[in-house]
């Protein structure tokens, strides 16, 4: 008598949970785009520095090229410095000049399109 083997039908169920698992994460990945938006929205609309670049700092760690995490970063960069000086010049009696909300709103809406 001939034996005939069937393949094991538990391998064949394994792979295809594999490819669907590699599929779904994959499909997961955020892009730049979600990180640059999401500091952009922590800063404009609640002004959580902290929180807006928290969220750039983490984009930047998947995508350390992006150009526009990049500029997001130097902004939110700047406008630390700016609060900072002002709060220092605040202490001492001076009136500080920060970079404008709208600097930011503009690169936020350049990024969108």
């Amino acid at each position: 008598m001939k034996s005939t083997r069937r393949p094991n039908s538990s391998w064949l169920a394994i792979a295809l949970c594999h490819l669907v698992l590699v599929a779904a994460v994959s499909a997961a990945q955020p892009a730049p785009d979600q990180f640059f938006h999401q500091g952009a929205q922590h800063f404009l609309a609640t002004n959580q520095l902290s929180q807006a670049k928290l969220a750039v700092t983490n984009g930047l760690k998947l995508f350390p090229n992006d150009e526009k995490l990049k500029k997001l970063w130097e902004l939110l960069n700047q406008q630390q410095t700016a609060a900072e000086q002002g709060r220092s010049k605040a202490g001492s009696g001076q009136e500080g000049s920060g970079i404008q909300r709208s600097t930011i709103q503009g690169s936020a809406e350049t990024g969108r399109r």
